[in-house]
């Protein structure tokens, strides 16, 4: 069941299961160890992919810098759309203060603008008679 195994196959073969040929199944093995006795081409490909495997072996991780991690992960946190208008509003002392005002000065000039409301208030206190409306209006 030995089938013969094709130079493009085998540099697959060498980037998915590497170039210790131990580690891979009997069968892929065997039909790689009689492609490599009768290719040259094969050849240097395993010397190759052993090379790169020894380069990359060798190679040992930097040392991050501290801070490096936290940054990073900084950068992954999601954004606050809102965050740069609290920022902005918090800066300054005025900035919150008139963004607080803003509502109340919008109400009474929407409130001073709005005509005919004196009559509405006399004819909401007619249907209470109760009430003094005089403790309210002061026209004298």
């Amino acid at each position: 069941m030995n089938e013969a195994m094709h130079i493009d196959r085998f540099r697959a073969l060498l980037d998915d299961r590497g170039a210790d040929m131990d580690d891979w199944p009997e069968a892929l093995r065997l039909a790689a160890q009689t492609l490599l006795r009768t290719s040259i081409e094969a050849q240097q490909e395993l010397a190759r992919a052993q090379t790169l495997e020894q380069t990359l072996d060798a190679l040992r991780p930097h040392s991050l810098t501290p801070g490096l991690a936290s940054r990073i992960s900084a950068l992954a946190e999601p954004v606050d759309p809102m965050r740069p208008l609290f920022n902005w509003l918090t800066e300054k002392l005025w900035r919150p203060a008139a963004m607080l005002l803003a509502p109340l000065l919008l109400g009474v000039m929407i409130g001073a603008a709005v005509p005919g409301q004196e009559e509405k208030y006399d004819a909401y206190l007619s249907d209470y008679p109760w009430i003094d409306t005089q403790e309210f209006f002061f026209d004298e």
